[in-house]
């Protein structure tokens, strides 16, 4: 009787398994339905239809992985779908714009790209690990757009000569962004993001970074205090600028003042030989580069 109890417990497992497996098939298949690579003007995406948003992903080329067009970085990108039944509901066809909320692990990397941007009211919140890394032809200024909120490990390491790091960041991670031609790093936070930090290595150096003091620091007027106080920030870089309000600064470039700045008040200098494309502020006049 006991030996009768044990088979039937075995057919009765087995039996559970069977079942499971299909379920969890269909879950997989799901999964994999929602999901869309495409090339669409120069760039890769991963595109979830299911619940709407997109990816850029590493150039899907065996021949030429990697990016050379100069490119402005979209706020949306646009893919046709036909109707579909998928496990997160029915999508009509047409026309539709999936937000890129994401530059994936590597999809920039060892890009030759001569200028990389990104346009207005980006919806980018992550940068992955290694997404700019070895990206050694652009130059001036990044200004990373209001919507990002982590820098992965490693993320960054390019010839910027200048890093713009919104109030949206949260979070650098280590070796983020490495400055070997950097100059200027201005935070706009009042509150400094958290910093990673793991050993002697900080988000600005790796083993080929600059020095800390070739790197000045600007922060918002009335938040030097907590930006020198915060590890990875004001132990490590020893240059910290005067301290600019871009809520007046943008009033003065408005009013004439020489010099470019970005649209979010940002100083970028006097040379605009070096400018990335896009909308700027020189001379007090407003400039499409």
């Amino acid at each position: 009787m006991k030996h009768l109890y044990h088979i039937l417990s075995a057919i009765l497992l087995t039996s559970a398994a069977i079942v499971a497996q299909p379920a969890r098939a269909q879950e997989e298949q799901a999964q994999d339905d929602c999901w869309r690579i495409n090339r669409i003007d120069h760039l890769f995406y991963n595109i979830n239809i299911c619940d709407e948003y997109a990816h850029i992903i590493k150039r899907q080329k065996k021949t030429q992985n990697y990016y050379t067009e100069a490119f402005v970085i979209p706020k949306t990108v646009k893919y046709t779908i036909p109707s579909m039944n998928t496990g997160s509901g029915s999508i009509g066809s047409g026309d539709h714009y999936f937000p890129i909320t994401e530059l994936m692990d590597s999809c920039f990397y060892n890009a030759t790209s001569s200028s990389i941007t990104f346009e207005a009211e980006s919806n980018v919140k992550i940068i992955h690990s290694y997404a700019f890394h070895n990206v050694f032809n652009v130059t001036g200024t990044l200004e990373l757009p209001s919507s990002v909120e982590t820098i992965e490990d490693n993320a960054i390491y390019a010839n910027y000569t200048a890093i713009v790091i919104p109030a949206s960041v949260k979070y650098i991670g280590v070796s983020s962004i490495v400055l070997d031609k950097a100059t200027t790093v201005i935070f706009l936070g009042t509150t400094p993001p958290e910093i990673g930090i793991d050993g002697d290595y900080t988000p600005w150096n790796s083993d080929k970074s600059a020095t800390s003091k070739e790197i000045t620091v600007q922060v918002p007027e009335g938040s030097f205090d907590t930006y020198k106080n915060t590890d990875g920030i004001g132990d490590y870089f020893t240059c910290f600028g005067r301290e600019k309000d871009s809520t007046s600064l943008k009033e003065t470039t408005a009013g004439g003042r020489k010099g470019i700045y970005s649209l979010t008040g940002v100083y970028l200098g006097e040379d605009d030989s070096q400018l990335p494309r896009g909308i700027y502020i020189i001379n007090g006049k407003k400039v499409v580069k």
